[in-house]
């Protein structure tokens, strides 16, 4: 709306999906780039969302998915959703993501590292729900609901 000649500022945000895979070098690459836009653009502009890319396997028996860079990268890939899901806002679970991504790939999908990492970015891993969708069956469910979500959206690399 436009009013003597002042416009007013829609509350618009850009919805912004990255496919990517927790242990993923081009992930790192993709997440760093990002970084840089997020920095200039600040998160009220954005509606930030991950989509992981896996394969769905039912003969999985601990995820029902088969994650190419390993298991630990399945681990890494829940750590990131349900800290998503149970911290709300991109500006509160980003700085947990590339905290993570700063310990190096060895060291995502291991649960002392999301610990350190939720410490490190003011996030409560016991009674926020995290610990309990990671060790739970929400977990698993949410990177199953996030590999069909990659595959109907055509993405396949980071």
């Amino acid at each position: 709306m436009v009013d003597s000649g002042q416009r007013t500022k829609l509350a618009v945000r850009v919805p912004v999906t990255l496919g990517v895979m927790s242990r993923c070098p081009d992930a790192f690459v993709c997440e760093n780039v990002f970084d840089q836009v997020l920095d200039k653009v600040g998160h009220e502009k954005v509606d930030l969302s991950l989509t992981f890319i896996g394969k769905l396997n039912s003969s999985e028996p601990i995820y029902g998915v088969t994650c190419k860079h390993g298991s630990l990268e399945c681990t890494g890939n829940i750590h990131e959703l349900c800290v998503a899901k149970y911290s709300g806002a991109s500006s509160i679970w980003w700085p947990f993501l590339r905290c993570l991504n700063y310990g190096g790939a060895e060291s995502i999908g291991l649960e002392r590292t999301a610990k350190e990492c939720s410490k490190v970015s003011d996030i409560d891993w016991s009674q926020s729900g995290i610990e309990a969708c990671v060790n739970g069956e929400e977990g698993p469910r949410l990177l199953r609901e996030s590999v069909k979500h990659t595959k109907q959206l055509g993405i396949q690399l980071s």
